[in-house]
Parts: structure tokens; sequence; C-alpha cells
């Protein structure tokens, strides 16, 4: 349900759980929201994003920001944080965006996104893409751009069976990307390997092998 917007989230957890006959969408959601409140303000950042987002900037890299969350939800997620996602400058929240009329895993976030830049991308194939969401990744390959999934450690059981059905990069820190990073173009190289997920051969870079080379 990761990368999902707030509704569609809510509305799929209370009916695969089954409990739609003890609670609604909307009740859970506003027990749900009260909880979270509390936690959001307390959420670290993945280490090394920080460090990146600070290289991108410094070095004029468009960036923009793209998530299920909306305003509210975003904001309160950020507060520690505020220093370094401000040098983002397009923030797209999926959960308040008119604009995105279907939320994560498909396309339409990653493509309004695009959209938004001063000079937008001449082909997805231009855009890297970082997401720590199963539904994030499959939304990234699908709007055409390259994608880095970099899974949280509790979701990484489900991270290493999507590698089996869609073809991300993996990378399990976001710290290697940092070094030598010089300028804006770039490329993924890694060893290549093979895997085969319901009868169809996918390919994959190998996690340990993979390095993004900006040139």
């Amino acid at each position: 349900m990761m990368g999902r917007n707030g509704a569609e989230a809510t509305a799929w957890l209370v009916k695969e759980v089954g409990i739609s006959d003890q609670i609604t969408a909307e009740e859970f959601a506003a027990q749900k929201d009260a909880m979270l409140a509390e936690m959001f303000p307390k959420c670290n950042a993945f280490p090394g994003a920080e460090r990146l987002v600070r290289h991108f900037a410094r070095k004029h890299i468009p960036m923009a920001i793209c998530s299920g969350s909306c305003l509210r939800k975003f904001e309160q997620k950020s507060v520690k944080h505020r220093s370094w996602l401000d040098l983002i400058p397009i923030k797209v929240l999926c959960g308040d965006c008119i604009e995105v009329k279907r939320g994560k895993p498909f396309p339409d976030c990653f493509l309004v996104t695009m959209q938004k830049f001063p000079v937008p991308p001449a082909h997805p194939s231009n855009v890297l893409v970082f997401e720590d969401s199963p539904n994030g990744a499959q939304a990234a390959i699908a709007a055409g751009v390259l994608c880095v999934m970099v899974p949280d450690p509790a979701l990484r059981q489900q991270s290493q069976s999507l590698k089996l059905e869609i073809s991300p990069a993996f990378a399990y820190l976001l710290t290697p990307f940092v070094p030598n990073l010089i300028h804006v173009s770039f490329h993924l190289q890694g060893r290549q390997g093979s895997v085969e997920s319901r009868g169809i051969q996918t390919g994959r870079v190998w996690p340990a092998s993979f390095r993004l080379v900006l040139y």
C-alpha cells in the first residue's frame, strides 16, 4: 500500500484485512491519522538522502518530490528535514493534486511531475527516480523513467520479490551515490543477471555491483 494516496490505501487495507464489517475506511483513517500525527514529526531520513539532495542543489541538477502524501501529512513528515527539503523546488503531493487522477502504481504522478519542470525533460528516460515503495517503483517504470529503488529495511522481503517482477535497479543505501558525483548526465551501470518469474524472463542489476555513473 506504500505509494498510494491515503484514501486508496485505507480503503484497500480495511478490505484486505477483512474488517470492513467492523469499521468504515473513513473511521479507520481518522484513528490512524491521529496516531500518525504524533509519529510523523519523528521520522528520520534515509541515510545519505540529505547529502545527495545538497549535492544536486550545488550542481544545479533539477529536482522534484513526487509523493503519495497530502500536504498535511507531508509537512508532518518533513518537520525535521525542511532545511534541505526546501532545496527541492517542485513538490507534487498526489493526495491533494487534482492533476493526478490515479495513484501509484499508475504512472500519472510522475508524468504530471515531469511537466512541472521549467524545462520538461525531452524524454522520460532522462529522469532518474529514487523510490522506497514497490508501488512507487512500478509507477516509475510505467512512466518510462529510470528508477532506483531504495527499500525500507522493514519491507526488504517484499522488495526482493518485486525484483522478480519488474526491473528497477536496486540499492540498499543512498550513501554510495554521493562520492564523485560531478555533473548532470548519468547512466546506470552494474553486472546484469537474469531471473525467471511467472514464466517471464526479466533482467536486473545485482545490488552489490550497482553504481550510478555521472559524466
